[in-house]
C-alpha cells in the first residue's frame, strides 16, 4: 500500500531572522506518488464558480471558490496561491481581466449570504492586492456561474495604459458601466441583472442573455433588443472571433456569425441535455468545452473539434489528486494563443487538458482549500513555529 505522508492543511510562521521577518507557508495533503511526480500538491475542495485567463500570452490566472477565497498564477497554471489582500468578500464569482493590460483586472465578489463586503473589486497588480470599488450588499452571488462582467478592448486609452470601459450584469439587479478602467461606476439600466454579460471588442456592443433569450445593446448598456427567444443556459463570446456568438439552451445549440443579428440552430451529434457552460478557444473556434448538469452537483465535460457540430466525452483522470472527483458544475478557461490547453473546474480541484479537451487531469498545485477544523496552536518545543487550521473561509 502506497505510504502517504499526511500533511494538513496549516499555515506556518517562519521566523527567519532577529527581525522578525515574517513567511507563510502553505502545506497541503499529499502524497509520496505526487511528489515523486514533481509536483507540491494541492488538495482543493472548495467549490470553484470562477476562472479567467488573460487574453495574451496566458501566464496570468484569476479563480474564485464559492466561500473560499480567490487564486492567483502568475506562471501559465503551474502554481497557484490565495490572492485575499485587500479581498474581503468570502467567495467569488465572476472575473475580467483587461484585455490591453494584464496587470488589471476585475473580480466580483461573492458568499452564501448578503454580505457588505459583495460588490467589485479592482486589482493593478495581478491579484497581490485589491481595491473594494464598488459596494452593494444586497445580493450573495452565490454559486452564481454565469460570466457577467467584461472589458471592452476597444475602449483602450494609450496614454493610461489600460482599458477604460467596462460593464457588470449585478446579481441583484440592473447594469453598471465603468469608464475609468473600473475604479468607479454607474448604474446605467436597471433590467438584465444576474444575467450573462459578453462585450464585443471592437464595437462595445453589450450582449446579454437569461432565461427570456439574448438581447444587444448598441448604445452603451442604456436599451436593448431581443435578438433570440430561448431559455439560455449556456453563452460566449470571444475577442478573437467577436462576430461569433454562441448558445446553448438545454439540449438545442445556436450560433450568430453576424455580431448578434440573427442565430440559426446548428444540427449537432451528440450534444448533451442541460448544458450549464460552454467556452470556445480564442485560439481556434472550432474547439469548445461544455458541461453537462445530469445531477444536482454537476456532470461530464464534452468536447468539440469542428465547432459544435459533433461532442465527445472527456475523460476525467484522478490520478495525481490527493482527495476523490466529485462532479460539480464546471468552468472553463482557454489558453489565448495554445489552441490544445484548457484548465477546467469543477472536480473540487483545479484540472487542465493539453489535447483540446480530450483528457483533464489534476493540475492544482498550490490550492489548498481542504476544511482543517482546529484552533491555533503553538509548537511547545519552538515556540516561533504556529499552527493554524483553516475551515472554508480561507
Amino acid at each position: 500500500m502506497m505510504t502517504l505522508k499526511f500533511k494538513t492543511l496549516t499555515l506556518i510562521l517562519l521566523i527567519y531572522s532577529s527581525s522578525f521577518a515574517q513567511n507563510w507557508q502553505a502545506v497541503p495533503l499529499v502524497s509520496q506518488k505526487i511528489l515523486d511526480s514533481g509536483n507540491s500538491g494541492g488538495e482543493g475542495c472548495q467549490v470553484v464558480e470562477a476562472i479567467e485567463c488573460d487574453h495574451n500570452d496566458g501566464s496570468f490566472l484569476l479563480m474564485g471558490t464559492d466561500v473560499g477565497g480567490i487564486y492567483r498564477s502568475i506562471d501559465g497554471g503551474k502554481n497557484w496561491a490565495p490572492a485575499n489582500i485587500g479581498y474581503n468578500a468570502r467567495g467569488n464569482s465572476g472575473f475580467a481581466i483587461d484585455p490591453n493590460n494584464n496587470k488589471r483586472a476585475l473580480a466580483v465578489g461573492g458568499n452564501s449570504t448578503n454580505n457588505f463586503s459583495h460588490g467589485l473589486y479592482l486589482t493593478f497588480n495581478q491579484g497581490a492586492s485589491w481595491e473594494h470599488v464598488l459596494k452593494i450588499s444586497d445580493y450573495d452571488g452565490y454559486r452564481g456561474f454565469q460570466d457577467k462582467i467584461d472589458f471592452v478592448k476597444a475602449s483602450y486609452n494609450e496614454e493610461l495604459g489600460f482599458s477604460t470601459d467596462a460593464y457588470w450584469s449585478c446579481p441583484s439587479g440592473g447594469i453598471y458601466k465603468s469608464t475609468d478602467g473600473g475604479k468607479s461606476w454607474k448604474k446605467v439600466n436597471n433590467d438584465y441583472g444576474n444575467s450573462f454579460l459578453k462585450v464585443h471588442p471592437d464595437s462595445g456592443f453589450v450582449y446579454v442573455a437569461n432565461e427570456k433569450g439574448v438581447f444587444k445593446s448598441v448604445d452603451g448598456g442604456l436599451t436593448f433588443q431581443q435578438k433570440l427567444s430561448v431559455e439560455v443556459t449556456a453563452f460566449d463570446l470571444v475577442i478573437a472571433a467577436p462576430d461569433n456568438i454562441y448558445v446553448a439552451s438545454k439540449y438545442k445549440y445556436y450560433r450568430s456569425t453576424n455580431g448578434g443579428e440573427t442565430f440559426t440552430q446548428i444540427r449537432t451529434n451528440g450534444f448533451p441535455t442541460n448544458v450549464v457552460s460552454m467556452n470556445v478557444s480564442p485560439a481556434d473556434t472550432s474547439n469548445i468545452v461544455i458541461c453537462q448538469k445530469n445531477n444536482n452537483w454537476g456532470g461530464p465535460i464534452y468536447f468539440s473539434h469542428d465547432g459544435g457540430e459533433t461532442w465527445k466525452i472527456s475523460v476525467r483522470s484522478n490520478e495525481l489528486s490527493f482527495m476523490p472527483y466529485n462532479d460539480r458544475h464546471q468552468k472553463f478557461a482557454w489558453h489565448p494563443t495554445d489552441e490544445k490547453k484548457v484548465w477546467a473546474l469543477g472536480g473540487d480541484w483545479i484540472s487542465s487538458s493539453s489535447d483540446t479537451g480530450e483528457h483533464f487531469e489534476w493540475d492544482a498545485n498550490g490550492y489548498t482549500g481542504i476544511l482543517v477544523g482546529g484552533m491555533i496552536h503553538f509548537n511547545v518545543s519552538n515556540p516561533d513555529l504556529l499552527y493554524i487550521a483553516s475551515q472554508d473561509y480561507n
